[in-house]
């Protein structure tokens, strides 16, 4: 029996919940299976699947390859510096974090951004979900000490008040399910696009400027927000870069550039805007 697996399910049984029923894990050697015999098998790669169907999404390897790539060359490096404090700021006020990052894609930013609690010796225990099943095994295979979780995001299998710390980056909010799953006095912190953020490809596409303030709103509407943080950033890219932009980005779907217009994007603003909130 893999020792991996068999600790995954042994350590999570305490903090997840059956997506189908909302009932308790029992702890078994290499699923895991509610009191109502709902099963799901650890994959290959250590990921728990939690869908019982296929789900439809527009994402695929190669969008979370480029993505990665990027990433792990310091594409996001301003935000992983604010993220890493706030979290550290967490980590001073308890002796141990749940994080749960909603929406994690690849697992590259959030994996990045546990490195340096690690180095630092805090106590984490962290969790990735993702409804797409191709992000996740890419998150599996390259970081191996996050529990990885195909499933519903707007159906945490997580029990009431069992995780410290929320993150949310680019991706969509359910903030009900937020409100649940987070201990009273947990953080959820949020990342969204600033007006400016890949502007430069906005204009090769001839997109309208995007803006933010009805996601802002509703984060104000069902968070007490407690912090408000800018990140600024530009890259200078190389044409390999150029390229993975273009694939990594949701505004590239249903549009064609050729690529000598991707060539045009010399460089790429990286805007964005933190939200950290708690429940009301």
């Amino acid at each position: 029996m893999n020792q991996y697996i068999s600790g995954v399910v042994e350590n999570n049984t305490t903090l997840l919940q059956c997506p189908i029923c909302n009932k308790d894990f029992e702890n078994h050697a290499i699923q895991l299976v509610c009191i109502n015999n709902h099963k799901f098998d650890i994959a290959r790669h250590n990921y728990i699947n939690l869908f019982h169907k296929a789900v439809k999404s527009h994402y695929h390897k190669n969008l979370f390859q480029a993505r990665s790539h990027l990433i792990e060359n310091g594409f996001f490096q301003a935000l992983e510096s604010v993220l890493v404090r706030l979290l550290m700021a967490e980590s001073e006020r308890k002796t141990s974090l749940t994080i749960l990052d909603i929406g994690c894609g690849d697992g590259t930013l959030f994996s990045n951004t546990l490195l340096s609690l690690r180095w630092d010796k805090r106590q984490v225990n962290s969790f990735g979900i993702d409804i797409t099943k191709e992000g996740i095994q890419w998150a599996s295979k390259h970081y191996s000490k996050t529990t990885w979780l195909v499933g519903d995001l707007a159906h945490l299998p997580f029990k009431d008040h069992s995780v410290d710390v929320i993150l949310n980056t680019l991706s969509p909010a359910n903030y009900q399910e937020f409100k649940r799953v987070l201990k009273p006095d947990g953080i959820a912190i949020k990342t969204i696009p600033d007006v400016t953020y890949l502007e430069e490809l906005r204009l090769l596409l001839n997109k309208s400027p995007y803006s933010n303030a009805k996601v802002t709103s509703l984060f104000l509407e069902q968070m007490q927000l407690c912090k408000q943080i800018q990140v600024s950033d530009k890259k200078c890219l190389t044409d390999e870069e150029k390229a993975e932009v273009w694939q990594m980005s949701p505004l590239a779907w249903g549009n064609q550039l050729t690529a000598e217009n991707i060539r045009q994007m010399d460089t790429i603003s990286i805007n964005l805007q933190v939200l950290v909130g708690h429940t009301k």
